[in-house]
């Protein structure tokens, strides 16, 4: 195989990997809203034909970012049938949200794609947490107690995070499982 031939997949790759590390390196000041394209190749040391070669626009780029987040996460999708399988189930996700902090908290704020949130908690994973924990409700029950739920992890997470993740990804786990399985046991 000529050398041209090898060279273009990795040539691909590297460009939509600046690209996207661009788009990351500007979330970080603003809003998907106000990115141009211009701002993104200059960010990203392309020229715009080059960046019309692999995205159609910003938003691309960003759905892209969000498909390779939450297929990281997705890895993390099988949960045993014990208690404790549930726990070590959001502490796996946990860890993976750490291990990649910088882009959650991109992705998870209102720089990015508003509807983020969503997705992330409609992935597989999450679905089966929230199976898991229901069971004994009924369907129009487990949807609202999924979106209270939902919403308050989502709000720890981010915080978690915010904070450079003190805790560890078992004390968060710890917590969220407490909440799912138990709700919270008031000290009055």
């Amino acid at each position: 195989m000529p050398k041209e031939e090898l060279k273009s997949p990795q040539r691909r790759t590297l460009t939509k990997r600046l690209i996207r590390e661009a788009m990351l390196e500007l979330l970080k000041t603003k809003s998907i809203q106000k990115i141009s394209v211009r701002e993104l190749c200059d960010t990203a040391g392309i020229n715009r034909t080059t960046f019309y070669n692999h995205y159609d626009g910003t938003y691309e780029v960003l759905a892209e970012i969000e498909e390779h987040f939450l297929a990281q996460l997705s890895a993390a999708d099988t949960i045993s049938n014990s208690e404790a399988g549930l726990e070590r189930h959001i502490e796996t996700l946990c860890l993976k949200l750490k291990q990649n902090a910088d882009t959650a908290l991109l992705l998870l704020t209102n720089n990015a794609d508003p509807a983020f949130s969503s997705k992330l908690l409609k992935t597989q994973g999450c679905n089966e947490i929230w199976q898991k924990a229901g069971g004994v409700y009924s369907a129009d029950e487990t949807e609202l107690l999924t979106e209270f739920v939902s919403g308050g992890a989502y709000s720890m997470v981010c915080r978690w995070l915010e904070s450079g993740c003190c805790q560890s990804p078992k004390q968060i786990a710890f917590l969220l499982t407490a909440v799912i399985q138990d709700g919270i046991k008031l000290k009055i």
